[in-house]
């Protein structure tokens, strides 16, 4: 494990010149509980004997672990014609996933895949229409950016993710896995965001443990630690 790790803090300064080099910043994360959709019975729970209820579990945590809010807003849409069949509600609710289908599609930032998922939403995805637009025109002008030379800005750096559980877990940056972390070991992926942006950190592990943090701003590399 490395000790003084090299991490840098929001509003990174030029290093030239002879200007101090910022303190380290690091974040740190505490496990929170996890209920996986795999142990939820639905058909038992609505009280119905659809077979592809006995498979719903399943398919919802595939999409969580791949991850990919397309089969998620589909699933939702699945279990809210059960739910209006049963007349009744289970543990995991359509609106529920619904909603993290939508956070989750936001996060990704893939103007595609919101317009996808706000389709299969209806009302409760509207929103997404109006930040696919939006993406799509931020791709647009950083596509531009770049072909101009502008200097670029946001969250580009080093994320060094240090796991200090005994366990393995499964990291994700903004809706996408970067890697796995074997028991009390290490990555260092990548992250290349805008300013404009919230980069949203999740890791799940295999027995059970969630961990979750937010960041805005302009950062070259940060270290977060799963404790």
């Amino acid at each position: 494990m490395i000790a003084a790790l090299c991490v840098c803090g929001n509003q990174l300064p030029s290093l030239v010149g002879g200007e101090k080099k910022p303190k380290p910043e690091v974040i740190e994360g505490k496990a929170q509980p996890y209920k996986t959709a795999v142990g939820i019975n639905f058909g038992k729970e609505l009280g119905l004997a659809f077979p592809s209820l006995a498979t719903l579990g399943g398919r919802i945590e595939q999409a969580r672990q791949l991850p990919d809010p397309v089969t998620l807003a589909v699933a939702s849409r699945e279990l809210a014609a059960a739910e209006q069949a049963s007349g009744k509600e289970g543990s995991l609710k359509s609106a529920e996933l619904s909603s993290e289908a939508a956070a989750l599609a936001k996060a990704r930032s893939n103007p595609k895949e919101m317009k996808a998922v706000a389709a299969l939403l209806g009302d409760k995805g509207k929103d997404l229409v109006a930040a696919a637009t939006k993406a799509e025109e931020w791709l647009a002008k950083l596509k531009k950016d770049r072909e101009s030379g502008a200097k670029e800005r946001g969250l580009r750096g080093t994320l060094h993710v240090d796991s200090r559980y005994a366990g393995w877990i499964n990291v994700y940056v903004n809706g996408r896995n970067v890697g796995s972390i074997p028991p009390r070991g290490d990555i260092y992926p990548y992250i290349n965001d805008n300013p404009w942006e919230t980069t949203i950190l999740f890791a799940r592990s295999d027995d059970g443990r969630t961990w979750r943090a937010e960041l805005t701003g302009t950062w070259k590399g940060y270290t977060w630690v799963l404790h």
